[in-house]
């Protein structure tokens, strides 16, 4: 449960003013120039919430990699005036999302097991002739839907 709780489907929630805490993704216009003509573009920024007073804070990390396992991880802030903000959006864990995710992912399992085992005639597998039978050997046979009942708690 807790892997499906780190895996959550996400939701942005436009807000007035973001907690202090919270993860926020805040939208700035970027004017430049393309051309000759002037182009506005916008820039989205993602980080936890330091400050969200006139200035909102984001601290956001940044990890660099190189190497076998080496690395640093290195927490910008983020500093924006909120006069220079064209959006503020709260992200919170969509449980709807998250349930309908999940919900697919097991009904296409679940349509696995069935062709599979429909596909296999839905009998065990035959016990093999004496003459192909291994000395001291034994044979074990599942099915792809007894496995899947067990592991979610079906038997």
């Amino acid at each position: 449960m807790s892997l499906l709780a780190m895996t959550a489907c996400h939701t942005y929630t436009p807000v007035e003013s973001p907690a202090v805490g919270t993860v926020a993704r805040v939208t700035v216009p970027v004017r430049g120039t393309n051309g000759g003509a002037a182009a506005v573009q916008a820039a989205s920024l993602e980080g936890v919430v330091v400050n969200a007073g006139d200035t909102i804070v984001l601290a956001m990390p940044i990890r660099r990699e190189w190497g076998d396992a080496q690395g640093v991880m290195r927490i910008d802030t983020v500093r924006l005036l909120r006069d220079q903000l064209s959006a503020i959006e709260a992200k919170r864990p969509s449980t709807g999302k998250s349930v309908l995710l999940g919900a697919a992912i097991a009904g296409g399992v679940a349509t696995l097991a069935l062709i599979l085992d429909i596909k296999n005639g839905g009998d065990q597998s035959p016990v093999p002739d004496d003459d192909e039978f291994p000395p001291g050997g034994a044979v074990v046979t599942l099915r792809l839907a007894s496995v899947l009942a067990w592991l979610f708690g079906g038997g």
